[in-house]
């Protein structure tokens, strides 16, 4: 499962192929930012790309995403080291369990040791369903009363994903490989 980071307006266009359709197709919105810091990759395989991800620092008071969902209303993400995860998408021909898995395992290394603290997004219903039965990743659903989205926003604290069955279960893996 190769991951690519976009640096060139060609890895750009490979990118937005792969995430612009589903968002058309799901009616999200259609926003890309350049924000200081910003991560992009793309995710492919022997058969070409299949997937998508974006991962933003978070700015408490002014990050896009609270607009969607007021993350800032949870006032202890003012004192965390966040960024959010955006745009993760896989192609619609070559959606699977599979792939998510692929990266999720690359998320999971990413938040483990990229020196943030927590990670929030906005996920597809049946990707959070995914994440929590499937593959019993530790996320916190987060709501606020009377505030209606329909994604499931939720928070991956870096601290219970490091103690978590699903990272055991990726470092059994990784060393039965060597």
């Amino acid at each position: 499962m190769p991951a690519h980071l976009v640096r060139t307006d060609q890895d750009f266009k490979r990118y937005t192929d792969i995430w612009l359709p589903i968002w058309i197709e799901r009616g999200y919105e259609l926003e890309s930012y350049t924000i200081p810091g910003i991560n992009r990759y793309i995710f492919f395989d022997i058969y070409g790309d299949y997937g998508s991800v974006e991962i933003i620092p978070y700015q408490f008071k002014k990050s896009p995403i609270n607009d969607n969902f007021p993350f800032n209303r949870y006032l202890f993400l003012k004192d965390m080291k966040t960024a959010e995860v955006d745009k993760l998408a896989i192609k619609k021909d070559v959606q699977s369990v599979k792939k998510l898995h692929e990266i999720m395992s690359f998320l999971t290394n990413y938040f483990i040791y990229s020196g943030f603290d927590c990670y929030i997004a906005l996920l597809n219903p049946q990707v959070y369903e995914a994440f929590i039965w499937r593959f019993k990743i530790p996320i916190t659903k987060l709501s606020i009363p009377d505030f209606e989205t329909p994604y499931v926003p939720v928070l991956f604290k870096v601290e219970e994903l490091k103690k978590s069955l699903y990272y055991e279960r990726m470092k059994r893996k990784a060393l039965k490989m060597w």
